[in-house]
């Protein structure tokens, strides 16, 4: 662990700080503009359970609803 600790600082100062940190705003919005299929990506729910409130309701009418 203390490995990957000590690589993932390397990479911060050397790597990301140089080419990340180094840009002004307006290189950054020009490259978003430039490569914005990069950035998207399809958005999707997943649903693992649906609650139905038996509140005032039998819970046969309930079952039948859902």
């Amino acid at each position: 662990m203390r490995v990957e600790i000590m690589k993932q600082a390397v990479l911060e100062s050397e790597v990301d700080r140089k080419i990340f940190y180094n840009l002004t705003s307006v290189e950054l919005h020009d490259y978003f503009d430039k490569h914005k299929d990069k950035f998207l990506k399809a958005e999707s729910v997943d649903l693992s359970e649906i609650f139905l409130s038996l509140a005032g309701k039998q819970e046969a009418e309930v079952k039948a609803r859902g």
